[in-house]
C-alpha cells in the first residue's frame, strides 16, 4: 500500500509500537544523504550513513499485556493482524520453585496469546485467544489467516473463525512467508534447499503442504507479494511464481 511498516520495542516499558512511513520518504531522504555524502567526500569528510525518515505511530500494544507483538501482517486494505503475548497478572505474585532445581522464580501470572485484527483507522475488529504458543503469521488468498503454532498451522477466516488445522513437525524452527496471489509457504529454516507451499482447494479440510525444491543445495527463501525469492550459494537471486511454483 505504499508504506514501510516496522515495530519499535521499548523493553523497559514493555510496550511495542507499530509505525509506518511512505516508501517515497526513505528513497528521498537517502538520496539527500547521498548528495550530502558526495559533497562531504570532496572536502575529505566521512560519508553520511542512510537513515530512516520520521514515522507515523499507528498503535501500541500496552495496557494489561506485556506489550510484546511476536509477529504481524498488513493486508491490501491497510488492516493489521498481529500476534500478541498477554500476561494474566496475579493480584499477588507467588515465589515458585523451578522443577528439578533449587532455583526459585517469581510467578506474576499466566501467559496467553491472542490474534488481533485492527482496521485501517486503528479500531479493533476482534481478538481471538490461541491455544498454545504462536510462532508466525501470514495472510493468504480469500482473506484467510494462517497462524503457525508449535505443532500445527491454524487456518482462520477473515473474522477469526477456525477453518482448518494442518499438522507440522513439532520442535522445528520454522516460519510462514507470503508470496504472490495469496500464496503462503511453510519454511523450515534448517531446510536450505526446499520450502513447502500451503495448498488448499478453498474449503475446510482441504489444506495440505506441497514441497517446492530450491535450485541449490544451500540457500534461503524469502517472501514478497511479487513472488517467492531464493538466494543460493551460486550467487544468483531466483524468483518463483506463486500459482505455478516455477
Amino acid at each position: 500500500d505504499g508504506y514501510v511498516y516496522y515495530r519499535l520495542r521499548n523493553y523497559e516499558a514493555k510496550i511495542d509500537d507499530l509505525r509506518r512511513f511512505p516508501v517515497d520518504d526513505i528513497l528521498s531522504i537517502n538520496e539527500e544523504a547521498s548528495v550530502e555524502g558526495d559533497s562531504s567526500m570532496e572536502k575529505g569528510a566521512s560519508v553520511q550513513q542512510p537513515r530512516l525518515p520520521s514515522a507515523e505511530s499507528l498503535f501500541s500494544a500496552a495496557g494489561g499485556s506485556r506489550g510484546y507483538i511476536s509477529d504481524y501482517a498488513v493486508d491490501e486494505e491497510g488492516c493489521f493482524y498481529y500476534l500478541m503475548e498477554k500476561l494474566n497478572a496475579r493480584d499477588v505474585p507467588v515465589l515458585r520453585p523451578v522443577e528439578g532445581t533449587d532455583v526459585y522464580v517469581m510467578d506474576y501470572g499466566d501467559i496467553s496469546y491472542v490474534l488481533v485484527k485492527r482496521l485501517a483507522d486503528g479500531s479493533e475488529a476482534y481478538s481471538v485467544s490461541l491455544p498454545g504458543t504462536p510462532r508466525s503469521l501470514a495472510l493468504g488468498g480469500e482473506g484467510w489467516i494462517y497462524v503457525l503454532m508449535e505443532d500445527c498451522i491454524f487456518v482462520l477466516d477473515d473474522e477469526g473463525r477456525a477453518l482448518d488445522q494442518l499438522p507440522v513437525a513439532e520442535g522445528e524452527v520454522a516460519e510462514l512467508i507470503e508470496g504472490e496471489a495469496g500464496t503462503v509457504y511453510y519454511y523450515e529454516l534448517n531446510a536450505h534447499d526446499a520450502v513447502q507451499r500451503i495448498a488448499t482447494a478453498g474449503k475446510p479440510g482441504s489444506t495440505c503442504l506441497e514441497r517446492l525444491a530450491g535450485p541449490c543445495r544451500s540457500g534461503y527463501f524469502s517472501g514478497s507479494r511479487q513472488g517467492l525469492f531464493y538466494t543460493g550459494d551460486d550467487g544468483t537471486l531466483y524468483r518463483y511464481r506463486g500459482e505455478s511454483g516455477s
